[in-house]
């Protein structure tokens, strides 16, 4: 059954490819192309070796979202990056430090690379993309910027951390919820949980209070949604760091057949391969699988963890989920590393204080934010009679 799905995958994809190159030749020919943009993604490496990956697209004209969009903008921006027009087989120039080459997109215009260091380059660094195809005779030449994160020695920790539930309120568990969440908010509006950027921040600072630790954020969403975390991180302040998001395509290359827990261990165990020298810390939320995936990771790299937290996605509520959290929490701790299930990022924060993760004076702020919050979600309920209905 599972030859003849992949079968049925490999055929369905080749008559997609074979119908995208018929269209873009076809767009050409009648001069309706839209301008070619190169979507650089944020890389990372260490002194030998650098991964760098992006996707070469027509540009759909995404802009920004702001506070007052409508419901229409938001959906029209979400159809926007799903339905997003690839540029297959695009010749491509990239240079970063010293290292120069040429590559090629793949059949849904991704690309990807693994360069050598020689310069022995550490830190955030710059990398030139030059398309080296003219698709449109009135658009001037492709040239974008992007950037790779490589392994510092100011750094003490890493941190990887999910991003649906555990940074971002997305109610992944509910089909119906999430899409509204969707359909009815932006980057802009949406919010992280209460504490959680203070709380990156002062990891990604250490205990130090002026380290450079690398920051992953790793997601079973599709590379569609790359620009929208990356505008939420940045107008929520979140700390700057790598996307690892999934390729979603019939390729049987692509991730697609892998499944959500899959995807996540193998791109966190490609990051602790590249970040030998550092050991790291995993945050994650019970809705889902990370428990289990991150089960795996300690087990898969013996002393790489320092620790976990586990962000309670009801925590007002006993699930059978708490059970299984906590048996995996036991099992965790019987390999040697802190795994907790916490209400908030005060929680976390607080343990991570006593263990000299975060600087003392941070955790403070960490404790005043999510209080404020709490309390302001506190006199909401009141305000519109909920705490009647559901409780304090």
């Amino acid at each position: 059954m599972e030859k003849w799905k992949e079968e049925f995958q490999h055929l369905a994809s080749k008559i997609e490819n074979a119908f995208d190159k018929k269209s873009l030749a076809l767009k050409q020919k009648l001069h309706l192309l839209d301008d070619i943009t190169i979507q650089p993604y944020i890389g990372y490496g260490n002194r030998d070796y650098i991964h760098i990956n992006g996707r070469v697209l027509e540009h759909e004209g995404l802009r920004l979202p702001e506070a007052d969009d409508t419901l229409l903008d938001n959906i029209k921006t979400l159809y926007y990056r799903y339905e997003s027009d690839e540029i297959p087989d695009a010749p491509l120039a990239y240079k970063l430090g010293s290292v120069q080459g040429n590559l090629t997109s793949d059949d849904e215009g991704y690309f990807s690379a693994k360069l050598d260091n020689p310069d022995r380059l550490e830190g955030w660094q710059e990398v030139e993309y030059t398309m080296l195809k003219q698709y449109k005779e009135t658009q001037p030449p492709v040239r974008v910027k992007g950037e790779v994160l490589l392994q510092s020695s100011n750094s003490t920790l890493g941190l990887i951390s999910d991003l649906d539930d555990t940074v971002i309120v997305s109610k992944a568990t509910d089909f119906f919820e999430k899409s509204r969440i969707m359909l009815l908010n932006s980057e802009r509006t949406r919010k992280p949980f209460e504490g959680v950027a203070t709380f990156y921040r002062a990891l990604q600072k250490g205990a130090a209070g002026h380290n450079s630790n690398p920051v992953f954020y790793v997601s079973s969403s599709s590379w569609n949604l790359y620009d929208m975390f990356k505008n939420f991180c940045e107008i929520n302040q979140l700390p700057k760091g790598v996307f690892l998001l999934r390729d979603v395509g019939l390729d049987r290359k692509k991730l697609y057949r892998t499944g959500h827990s899959i995807h996540k261990q193998q791109k966190i165990a490609q990051v602790l391969e590249t970040f030998r020298e550092l050991s790291f810390l995993l945050i994650g939320d019970s809705g889902q699988h990370d428990p289990e995936i991150y089960l795996e990771i300690v087990k898969q790299y013996p002393g790489r963890i320092m620790g976990i937290y586990i962000r309670d996605v009801h925590p007002q509520e006993n699930k059978p989920r708490d059970l299984e959290v906590k048996a995996i929490t036991e099992q965790v701790a019987r390999l040697g590393v802190p795994m907790l299930l916490v209400k908030n990022s005060a929680q976390a924060a607080q343990h991570a204080a006593e263990q000299g993760w975060i600087a003392e004076g941070a955790l403070s702020e960490i404790i005043a934010e999510a209080s404020e919050e709490e309390q302001s979600k506190h006199d909401v309920r009141h305000m519109l009679g909920l705490h009647k209905l559901f409780g304090q």
